[in-house]
């Protein structure tokens, strides 16, 4: 949750000597991670070392990692390896009509949609809507 990054950016941050962190960032980021762990982790790491500022880290900082690791595709990567090979068929399109806004298809069992949904929503990628706003532009992206 929100809380948890907070959290995580703050001690992880004041372990590495950041006095301040803007508020904004961390809202940003859960937006963008919906709390993935490792993905909150690798682009606060990455506006780490990008940051203007030795003691502080802010959306400058965020941004600049965001075009940085997508500049090197490590969140297209992370994406492609760790979440959308491992999943189902079924899986794929209940995150796709989750992502483009359609309705399920026709070829798909009420079951089959019922038990992606599940895994989804268990895994934390969806919630009625897409939880992982870096996973919905990356689908875009690799969809269009």
């Amino acid at each position: 949750d929100r809380g948890a990054v907070d959290d995580l950016v703050g001690s992880l941050g004041g372990g590495m000597g950041i006095a301040r962190i803007d508020p904004e960032l961390t809202a940003e980021l859960f937006d963008l991670t919906g709390g993935h762990p490792s993905l909150v982790r690798t682009v606060a790491a990455e506006a780490y070392r990008r940051r203007v500022h030795p003691e502080q880290l802010s959306t400058a900082d965020l941004q600049a990692a965001l075009d940085q690791l997508h500049d090197t595709d490590a969140i297209g990567y992370f994406l492609r390896n760790n979440l959308w090979q491992l999943m189902t068929p079924a899986e794929r399109e209940v995150a796709r009509c989750a992502v483009f806004g359609h309705p399920m298809p026709d070829f798909m069992s009420t079951a089959d949609i019922r038990q992606a949904g599940a895994a989804l929503r268990a895994q934390g990628l969806i919630d009625g809507h897409p939880r992982i706003r870096l996973f919905a532009d990356w689908l875009r992206d690799e969809e269009s």
